[in-house]
């Protein structure tokens, strides 16, 4: 029987894009509060190497669980959102590409004595396409990784592009091990892998990625004859312009002395409100905590705050319920969502959130301050 693998694709992300929301919101909650947590006490505790070396150990692995959740939701947004991205060259992107990969094909390749070769000479120039250049560099990244994964003694990675009927097609071939007809079949599937360590996320991101643009990826291959993955993106005819770069922020935990700001934090989980709440503390600022959104409106309707800091995704009374009462209000708190949804225009779509600035969970502490620190000053 036939089956269209690119249907087949999209209606198993169709169906992880609502199951991934909801982990995503879960986990980066508990995340949050081990993250933060764990702040706090290298905060507290400098000096103290050995415990510090300890506590960035486990840091390091709370951070690489959120970022699987992070990227399972990010593959899982099926949105095409090119239209609001930047014109680019591909050719530039690509040799970004290559070179972020360098210190695996080329430097550690070496140490292994193994023997890697990029070939670029088929990639033209003044290829342009719109969309997101992170993203973008992010998808020819794991194709690399893939192929260098599928050529362990070594082997060519070639690179063409061309362009035809308005689109940028891109072609990336390796020499390696090549895949038999079930593996392309599932190569682009959540969780799919080949090999002993891994979370099989790396092309199921570039599969949703090349979605987002807009664009299309197939993959041709046989077992011991390399493969090559196909990837069509609408052109851009556009000039290309450069982003502005962004305004220097102030340097978080400056001016501690003499704060006097009121600062309302709202958030259904306890643990992570008290981390806020004593962090916070700390740098000088005067916090309030509640753990329940409707005792919170009752709080916003008799007492004053500079700053509301407000989860989403909370029962009964939701941030978006707060958001609402603060609208209404003739002297209105500044507004920092704080939130473990990671797209909230996806999870909630036709609704804008109006606040001075928005933190995923889990969170920089020093990154919320920075915020916070901005907001104030304004």
């Amino acid at each position: 029987m036939f089956i269209n693998k690119e249907f087949r694709n999209v209606s198993k992300l169709q169906a992880l894009d609502v199951m991934a929301k909801g982990i995503a919101h879960e986990f980066n909650n508990i995340f949050a509060i081990i993250d933060g947590k764990i702040q706090i006490l290298m905060r507290e505790n400098k000096g103290r190497e050995k415990l510090l070396d300890e506590l960035r150990f486990i840091r390091k692995f709370v951070r690489n669980g959120a970022e699987i959740v992070h990227r399972m939701n990010k593959f899982a947004n099926r949105r095409e959102d090119c239209d609001h991205g930047i014109t680019m060259d591909l050719g530039e992107e690509i040799k970004n590409a290559i070179d972020l990969t360098r210190s695996e094909w080329d430097e550690g390749a070496k140490r292994k004595g193994v023997v890697y070769t990029i070939n670029s000479k088929s990639v033209m120039d003044a290829l342009h396409i719109k969309g997101n250049p992170s993203e973008l560099r992010e998808a020819l990244i794991n194709i690399i990784h893939n192929a260098i994964d599928a050529m362990p003694a070594g082997g060519t990675v070639s690179f063409s592009t061309k362009e035809e009927n308005g689109r940028v097609v891109l072609e990336i071939s390796d020499t390696g091990t090549g895949m038999d007809e079930d593996t392309q079949l599932r190569i682009f599937d959540p969780f799919f892998t080949t090999r002993d360590k891994g979370t099989g996320l790396g092309m199921s991101v570039v599969f949703g990625i090349v979605k987002r643009h807009g664009g299309k990826i197939e993959v041709q291959s046989q077992k011991g004859k390399g493969s090559t993955f196909t990837i069509s993106l609408p052109a851009a005819k556009e000039p290309m312009y450069i982003l502005a770069s962004a305004p220097e922020q102030c340097k978080a935990g400056s001016e501690k002395e003499g704060r006097k700001n009121r600062i309302l934090i709202v958030d259904d989980e306890e643990a992570i409100g008290n981390v806020l709440d004593e962090f916070l503390s700390e740098e000088g600022y005067k916090v309030v905590f509640i753990n329940n959104g409707a005792a919170a409106l009752e709080l916003l309707k008799k007492d004053e705050f500079d700053l509301v800091l407000c989860d989403l995704g909370m029962p009964d009374v939701s941030g978006w319920d707060i958001l609402n009462v603060i609208d209404t209000m003739v002297k209105k708190p500044k507004v920092g969502i704080i939130t473990g949804f990671l797209n909230t225009s996806a999870v909630f779509p036709g609704r804008e959130l109006q606040s001075d600035f928005v933190i995923n969970k889990p969170f920089e502490l020093e990154d919320v301050l920075r915020s916070v620190n901005n907001t104030l000053k304004d």
